[in-house]
Protein backbone atom coordinates (compact mmCIF):
# COMPACT_ATOMS: atom_id res chain seq x y z
CA UNK A 1 0.00 0.00 0.00
CA UNK A 2 1.39 3.38 -1.04
CA UNK A 3 0.22 6.82 0.07
CA UNK A 4 -0.26 8.98 -3.03
CA UNK A 5 -1.71 12.24 -1.72
CA UNK A 6 -3.15 14.14 1.24
CA UNK A 7 -5.66 16.90 0.56
CA UNK A 8 -6.79 19.38 3.24
CA UNK A 9 -9.81 21.72 3.46
CA UNK A 10 -11.85 23.59 6.09
CA UNK A 11 -15.63 23.96 6.01
CA UNK A 12 -18.50 25.23 8.14
CA UNK A 13 -21.30 22.77 8.93
CA UNK A 14 -24.69 22.44 10.48
CA UNK A 15 -24.26 19.43 12.78
CA UNK A 16 -25.29 17.92 16.08
CA UNK A 17 -22.79 19.49 18.49
CA UNK A 18 -20.19 20.97 16.11
CA UNK A 19 -20.20 23.60 13.37
CA UNK A 20 -16.74 23.58 11.79
CA UNK A 21 -14.63 20.80 10.27
CA UNK A 22 -11.00 20.43 9.26
CA UNK A 23 -10.79 17.61 6.72
CA UNK A 24 -7.80 15.64 5.48
CA UNK A 25 -8.44 13.13 2.69
CA UNK A 26 -5.80 10.45 2.16
CA UNK A 27 -5.44 8.71 -1.19
CA UNK A 28 -3.72 5.31 -1.13
CA UNK A 29 -2.81 2.98 -3.96
CA UNK A 30 -3.96 -0.57 -3.22
CA UNK A 31 -3.69 -3.31 -5.84
CA UNK A 32 -3.17 -0.62 -8.46
CA UNK A 33 -6.37 1.29 -7.52
CA UNK A 34 -6.83 4.62 -5.74
CA UNK A 35 -8.73 4.31 -2.45
CA UNK A 36 -9.70 7.20 -0.15
CA UNK A 37 -9.75 7.43 3.63
CA UNK A 38 -10.43 10.48 5.78
CA UNK A 39 -9.40 12.24 8.96
CA UNK A 40 -11.66 14.95 10.43
CA UNK A 41 -11.47 17.38 13.32
CA UNK A 42 -14.84 18.67 14.52
CA UNK A 43 -15.07 22.01 16.32
CA UNK A 44 -17.78 24.03 18.01
CA UNK A 45 -16.52 27.50 17.18
CA UNK A 46 -12.87 27.22 18.30
CA UNK A 47 -13.26 24.28 20.68
CA UNK A 48 -12.25 20.82 19.46
CA UNK A 49 -15.15 18.41 20.06
CA UNK A 50 -13.83 15.18 18.56
CA UNK A 51 -11.56 13.64 15.94
CA UNK A 52 -12.77 11.09 13.40
CA UNK A 53 -11.11 8.48 11.20
CA UNK A 54 -13.22 7.40 8.23
CA UNK A 55 -12.27 4.15 6.49
CA UNK A 56 -13.51 2.50 3.29
CA UNK A 57 -14.75 -1.09 3.26
CA UNK A 58 -13.94 -1.85 -0.36
CA UNK A 59 -13.05 -0.49 -3.75
CA UNK A 60 -16.39 0.10 -5.43
CA UNK A 61 -19.69 -1.12 -4.04
CA UNK A 62 -22.31 -3.62 -5.32
CA UNK A 63 -25.08 -1.49 -3.78
CA UNK A 64 -24.77 1.12 -6.56
CA UNK A 65 -26.80 3.66 -4.52
CA UNK A 66 -27.71 6.42 -6.95
CA UNK A 67 -26.98 9.14 -4.36
CA UNK A 68 -23.38 8.05 -3.68
CA UNK A 69 -20.22 8.72 -5.69
CA UNK A 70 -19.09 5.12 -5.09
CA UNK A 71 -21.71 4.01 -7.63
CA UNK A 72 -19.49 5.43 -10.39
CA UNK A 73 -16.72 2.91 -9.62
CA UNK A 74 -17.04 -0.03 -11.99
CA UNK A 75 -14.78 -2.60 -10.31
CA UNK A 76 -15.24 -4.10 -6.85
CA UNK A 77 -13.06 -5.84 -4.30
CA UNK A 78 -13.23 -5.92 -0.51
CA UNK A 79 -10.43 -4.77 1.78
CA UNK A 80 -9.23 -7.53 4.09
CA UNK A 81 -8.70 -7.08 7.83
CA UNK A 82 -4.94 -6.56 7.47
CA UNK A 83 -5.35 -3.74 4.93
CA UNK A 84 -8.02 -2.08 7.08
CA UNK A 85 -5.71 -2.24 10.09
CA UNK A 86 -2.82 -0.76 8.11
CA UNK A 87 -5.03 2.10 6.85
CA UNK A 88 -6.20 2.77 10.40
CA UNK A 89 -2.70 2.77 11.89
CA UNK A 90 -1.33 5.05 9.14
CA UNK A 91 -3.93 7.74 9.90
CA UNK A 92 -3.89 7.17 13.68
CA UNK A 93 -0.10 7.54 13.88
CA UNK A 94 0.13 10.33 11.29
CA UNK A 95 -2.12 12.49 13.47
CA UNK A 96 -0.61 11.37 16.81
CA UNK A 97 -4.02 10.20 18.01
CA UNK A 98 -2.44 8.23 20.84
CA UNK A 99 -2.30 11.66 22.53
CA UNK A 100 -6.10 12.08 22.18
CA UNK A 101 -8.62 10.83 24.72
CA UNK A 102 -11.48 10.22 22.27
CA UNK A 103 -11.21 8.96 18.67
CA UNK A 104 -14.26 8.04 16.62
CA UNK A 105 -13.69 5.45 13.89
CA UNK A 106 -16.43 5.46 11.26
CA UNK A 107 -16.86 2.73 8.66
CA UNK A 108 -18.66 5.11 6.32
CA UNK A 109 -16.28 5.48 3.38
CA UNK A 110 -16.33 3.65 0.04
CA UNK A 111 -18.48 0.53 0.17
CA UNK A 112 -20.87 -0.86 2.76
CA UNK A 113 -20.22 -3.09 5.78
CA UNK A 114 -22.93 -5.48 4.52
CA UNK A 115 -20.60 -6.74 1.79
CA UNK A 116 -17.49 -7.13 3.97
CA UNK A 117 -18.61 -7.65 7.55
CA UNK A 118 -16.38 -10.65 8.32
CA UNK A 119 -13.22 -8.66 7.53
CA UNK A 120 -14.54 -5.61 9.38
CA UNK A 121 -15.36 -7.70 12.44
CA UNK A 122 -11.88 -9.25 12.47
CA UNK A 123 -10.25 -5.84 11.99
CA UNK A 124 -12.21 -4.22 14.83
CA UNK A 125 -11.42 -7.06 17.23
CA UNK A 126 -7.74 -6.75 16.25
CA UNK A 127 -7.68 -3.07 17.32
CA UNK A 128 -9.70 -3.46 20.52
CA UNK A 129 -6.58 -2.59 22.55
CA UNK A 130 -6.93 1.08 21.48
CA UNK A 131 -8.74 2.27 24.62
CA UNK A 132 -9.55 5.76 23.27
CA UNK A 133 -11.46 4.31 20.30
CA UNK A 134 -15.22 4.37 19.60
CA UNK A 135 -16.88 3.06 16.44
CA UNK A 136 -19.75 4.03 14.13
CA UNK A 137 -21.01 1.35 11.75
CA UNK A 138 -23.19 2.44 8.84
CA UNK A 139 -25.14 0.54 6.20
CA UNK A 140 -27.93 0.83 3.64
CA UNK A 141 -28.60 -2.90 4.04
CA UNK A 142 -29.29 -3.63 7.70
CA UNK A 143 -31.28 -6.73 8.64
CA UNK A 144 -31.77 -8.50 11.96
CA UNK A 145 -28.85 -10.89 11.35
CA UNK A 146 -26.39 -8.05 10.77
CA UNK A 147 -27.73 -6.16 13.79
CA UNK A 148 -27.22 -9.25 15.95
CA UNK A 149 -23.63 -9.49 14.70
CA UNK A 150 -23.00 -5.91 15.78
CA UNK A 151 -24.52 -6.60 19.20
CA UNK A 152 -21.95 -9.39 19.59
CA UNK A 153 -19.19 -7.10 18.38
CA UNK A 154 -20.18 -4.54 21.03
CA UNK A 155 -18.69 -6.93 23.60
CA UNK A 156 -15.21 -6.26 22.18
CA UNK A 157 -15.33 -2.62 21.05
CA UNK A 158 -17.19 0.52 22.08
CA UNK A 159 -19.97 1.08 19.55
CA UNK A 160 -20.97 4.75 19.44
CA UNK A 161 -23.56 4.64 16.64
CA UNK A 162 -25.37 2.19 14.44
CA UNK A 163 -26.22 4.36 11.43
CA UNK A 164 -29.17 3.30 9.28
CA UNK A 165 -29.20 5.02 5.91
CA UNK A 166 -32.81 5.73 4.96
CA UNK A 167 -34.34 7.40 1.94
CA UNK A 168 -37.84 5.92 1.72
CA UNK A 169 -39.93 2.88 2.58
CA UNK A 170 -41.57 2.80 -0.87
CA UNK A 171 -40.44 -0.27 -2.80
CA UNK A 172 -40.50 1.27 -6.28
CA UNK A 173 -38.35 4.20 -5.17
CA UNK A 174 -35.95 1.90 -3.33
CA UNK A 175 -35.48 -0.21 -6.44
CA UNK A 176 -34.60 2.90 -8.44
CA UNK A 177 -32.35 4.56 -5.87
CA UNK A 178 -30.62 1.39 -4.62
CA UNK A 179 -30.44 -1.08 -7.54
CA UNK A 180 -29.08 -3.85 -5.28
CA UNK A 181 -32.60 -4.25 -3.87
CA UNK A 182 -34.10 -5.10 -7.27
CA UNK A 183 -35.43 -8.65 -6.86
CA UNK A 184 -34.39 -8.74 -3.18
CA UNK A 185 -36.21 -8.27 0.10
CA UNK A 186 -36.18 -4.83 1.77
CA UNK A 187 -35.81 -5.30 5.54
CA UNK A 188 -36.50 -1.86 7.01
CA UNK A 189 -39.63 -2.96 8.88
CA UNK A 190 -37.63 -5.85 10.35
CA UNK A 191 -34.90 -3.41 11.40
CA UNK A 192 -37.34 -1.22 13.33
CA UNK A 193 -38.85 -4.26 15.05
CA UNK A 194 -35.35 -5.26 16.13
CA UNK A 195 -34.67 -1.78 17.52
CA UNK A 196 -37.99 -1.90 19.39
CA UNK A 197 -36.88 -5.06 21.22
CA UNK A 198 -33.31 -3.85 21.80
CA UNK A 199 -32.03 -2.38 25.08
CA UNK A 200 -29.50 -0.25 23.16
CA UNK A 201 -29.88 3.44 22.31
CA UNK A 202 -27.06 3.88 19.82
CA UNK A 203 -29.21 3.94 16.67
CA UNK A 204 -29.06 6.84 14.22
CA UNK A 205 -31.20 7.13 11.11
CA UNK A 206 -29.41 9.00 8.32
CA UNK A 207 -32.30 10.45 6.31
CA UNK A 208 -30.78 11.58 3.01
CA UNK A 209 -33.23 14.12 1.64
CA UNK A 210 -33.63 14.27 -2.14
CA UNK A 211 -35.74 16.85 -3.98
CA UNK A 212 -39.10 15.50 -5.23
CA UNK A 213 -38.20 12.01 -4.00
CA UNK A 214 -38.62 11.97 -0.22
CA UNK A 215 -39.16 15.61 0.81
CA UNK A 216 -42.96 15.84 0.92
CA UNK A 217 -45.12 16.12 4.04
CA UNK A 218 -46.39 12.60 3.28
CA UNK A 219 -42.81 11.27 3.33
CA UNK A 220 -42.19 12.99 6.65
CA UNK A 221 -45.42 11.74 8.21
CA UNK A 222 -44.74 8.21 6.95
CA UNK A 223 -41.38 8.11 8.72
CA UNK A 224 -42.87 9.53 11.92
CA UNK A 225 -45.42 6.73 11.84
CA UNK A 226 -42.80 4.05 11.13
CA UNK A 227 -40.55 5.07 14.04
CA UNK A 228 -43.22 5.91 16.61
CA UNK A 229 -42.46 2.78 18.67
CA UNK A 230 -38.70 3.44 18.73
CA UNK A 231 -38.58 7.23 18.91
CA UNK A 232 -36.91 7.14 22.35
CA UNK A 233 -34.09 4.96 20.97
CA UNK A 234 -33.19 6.75 17.73
CA UNK A 235 -31.74 10.04 16.55
CA UNK A 236 -32.63 11.28 13.08
CA UNK A 237 -29.89 12.98 11.08
CA UNK A 238 -31.68 15.00 8.39
CA UNK A 239 -28.94 15.12 5.77
CA UNK A 240 -28.76 17.36 2.73
CA UNK A 241 -27.85 15.44 -0.43
CA UNK A 242 -24.28 16.20 -1.46
CA UNK A 243 -24.06 16.56 -5.22
CA UNK A 244 -21.61 14.41 -7.18
CA UNK A 245 -21.13 13.41 -10.78
CA UNK A 246 -23.22 10.34 -9.93
CA UNK A 247 -26.17 12.31 -8.53
CA UNK A 248 -26.12 14.65 -11.52
CA UNK A 249 -26.12 11.77 -14.00
CA UNK A 250 -29.07 10.26 -12.13
CA UNK A 251 -31.01 13.54 -12.00
CA UNK A 252 -30.98 13.74 -8.19
CA UNK A 253 -31.01 17.18 -6.59
CA UNK A 254 -30.68 18.44 -3.00
CA UNK A 255 -33.71 19.84 -1.22
CA UNK A 256 -33.77 23.42 0.06
CA UNK A 257 -32.49 23.78 3.63
CA UNK A 258 -35.85 25.28 4.63
CA UNK A 259 -37.52 21.92 3.88
CA UNK A 260 -34.99 20.08 6.05
CA UNK A 261 -35.87 22.48 8.86
CA UNK A 262 -39.59 21.83 8.35
CA UNK A 263 -38.96 18.12 8.80
CA UNK A 264 -37.01 18.78 11.98
CA UNK A 265 -39.93 20.82 13.34
CA UNK A 266 -42.29 17.93 12.64
CA UNK A 267 -39.98 15.47 14.37
CA UNK A 268 -39.76 17.70 17.42
CA UNK A 269 -43.55 17.85 17.59
CA UNK A 270 -43.47 14.05 17.58
CA UNK A 271 -40.86 14.00 20.38
CA UNK A 272 -38.12 12.62 18.13
CA UNK A 273 -34.53 13.70 18.67
CA UNK A 274 -33.06 15.05 15.42
CA UNK A 275 -30.64 17.48 13.84
CA UNK A 276 -30.07 18.98 10.39
CA UNK A 277 -26.75 18.09 8.77
CA UNK A 278 -25.07 19.81 5.83
CA UNK A 279 -21.85 21.48 4.70
CA UNK A 280 -21.91 25.20 3.89
CA UNK A 281 -19.91 24.71 0.70
CA UNK A 282 -19.53 21.84 -1.75
CA UNK A 283 -15.80 21.04 -1.72
CA UNK A 284 -16.16 17.43 -2.92
CA UNK A 285 -14.91 16.23 0.48
CA UNK A 286 -18.30 15.67 2.13
CA UNK A 287 -20.45 12.60 2.87
CA UNK A 288 -21.09 10.48 -0.21
CA UNK A 289 -18.46 12.34 -2.25
CA UNK A 290 -15.07 11.24 -3.58
CA UNK A 291 -12.25 13.51 -4.66
CA UNK A 292 -11.16 10.70 -6.99
CA UNK A 293 -14.58 10.38 -8.65
CA UNK A 294 -14.25 10.00 -12.41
Amino acid sequence: MKELEKRYVENFYSGSNWNFEKTTKYIFEINGYMIEAGYFEHYMNNTLIKVVIELPQSYGCPGKCQFCASASINNFFVLDANILEELFKRIYDDNRLYETSYVLLTMTGIGDIFFNFNNIKKFLINIKAYKNLYVTLSSCFWNKELLREVDELDKYIKVKNIQITYVTNEKDKINRLIPFYQGREFYMDEVFRYIEMSDKKFYRINYIMIKNVNDSKKDFNDLCDIIKKVRDKVVIRIAKLNETGTTKRNGLLPTDISVLMEFQDLLRKNNVNSYVFYAYKNDNMNCGQLITEG
